[in-house]
């Protein structure tokens, strides 16, 4: 019965993964690209999955409602420096907090470990309940994280 909001959803697969895994009530896929937001509408529909993608940028979006569940593959940093990195975690955490419910779980899968965890350490309104290394080669982690309200 989980409402489900993936603010870089590309083309909608960890979505689609997840509502197929466990059934969520409602799910929300945001991305700033419209061509990854076409691309999730179509791939949502080959798998007869009813998702609501919005073309917009996460930190514009606003919505009546909290979410369960803030799923989501972090963008990668390119050729951001290290300073941008960092706020843009600074932003991502804020922003989350005012969108999940209290108790509510944030779902990251990423390779920028070392900016997670300095948020977690600043931050006292997240827990963090699990990590995995899921790509030992380039370092990709999944991390599984209460947001205390």
């Amino acid at each position: 019965n989980a409402q489900i909001l993936d603010p870089f959803c590309g083309v909608g697969t960890m979505l689609i993964e997840r509502d197929i895994r466990v059934p969520a009530r409602e799910k929300y896929g945001i991305d700033i690209f419209g061509e990854a937001i076409r691309g999730a509408r179509e791939n949502a529909s080959y798998a007869g999955e009813k998702i609501n993608f919005i073309n917009r940028d996460y930190f514009d979006f606003t919505h009546a409602y909290l979410f369960d569940e803030i799923i989501t593959n972090m963008p990668v940093r390119g050729r951001k420096s290290k300073e941008e990195t960092d706020a843009f975690y600074s932003r991502f955490f804020e922003k989350s907090a005012g969108l999940l419910k209290a108790d509510g779980i944030l779902v990251l899968y990423s390779n920028e470990q070392g900016f997670i965890r300095k948020q977690l350490r600043i931050r006292s309104d997240y827990r963090l309940l699990a990590e995995q290394c899921i790509r030992e080669k380039d370092q990709f982690y999944l991390f599984v994280i209460q947001y205390k309200g």
